[in-house]
């Protein structure tokens, strides 16, 4: 039988601490990349509202709003919910979308 040597008892220990620092390190590292997403992900734009008739950042997305429906919603429903030329969360109104919101009136009018 072998006999275990104080030299090879200092040896696992040292593996062994190592093993623990690396390990510790992955975690940390792993955290700052979850709470790298969390940031990033709060700048996100989403639908909001009963109705979806609003544009949001991600972190608003349970805005409370009254539950009604006006026709122009259709039209939010197929608009981009998006940042803006400002930085701001908001429905992309482009043509399409202006016919739309358009077209919506006239529907009312009748």
């Amino acid at each position: 039988m072998k006999k275990i040597t104080q030299k090879s008892i200092f040896f696992l220990i040292g593996i062994f601490l190592l093993l623990i620092i690396g390990i510790t390190i992955l975690i940390e590292n792993n955290k700052n990349k979850e709470s790298i997403k969390i940031k990033e992900n709060t700048n996100l734009c989403q639908r909001a509202g009963c109705s979806g008739q609003l544009c949001v950042e991600s972190n608003f997305k349970d805005t409370a709003t009254t539950c009604e429906w006006k026709e122009e919603y259709t039209c939010y429903q197929k608009a981009k919910c998006e940042k803006q030329s400002d930085g701001k969360c908001g429905f992309t109104k482009d043509d399409q979308f202006n016919k739309c919101v358009d077209e919506s009136m006239v529907k009312i009018e009748k």
